[in-house]
């Protein structure tokens, strides 16, 4: 169950990254509401005033996370 003090809650491959014990808590910190960068490049052409521009595709969003795990307290084991 995700933490109430989750904005956002996220998952990933079916597992809660927001876990309500706070064992491993993430965030979404860059990359949400921004535009990814695109591939292409517009071309100065000498005969028209100013530039032509191409086809660009969407290339690249990067999302960054931020956050915590803690290791189970319950277990005092080094090998664990």
């Amino acid at each position: 169950m995700t933490h109430a003090a989750a904005t956002v809650g996220l998952t990933f491959d079916a597992t809660d990254l927001q876990q309500a014990d706070l064992q491993w808590f993430f965030e979404i910190k860059r990359g949400l509401d921004e535009v990814p960068s695109v591939r292409g490049k517009d071309s100065i052409v000498p005969a028209l005033a100013g530039r032509v521009e191409r086809n660009r595709k969407n290339d690249v969003l990067s999302i960054v996370l931020e956050g915590f795990v803690r290791g189970d307290p319950t277990l005092t084991d080094v090998d664990d």
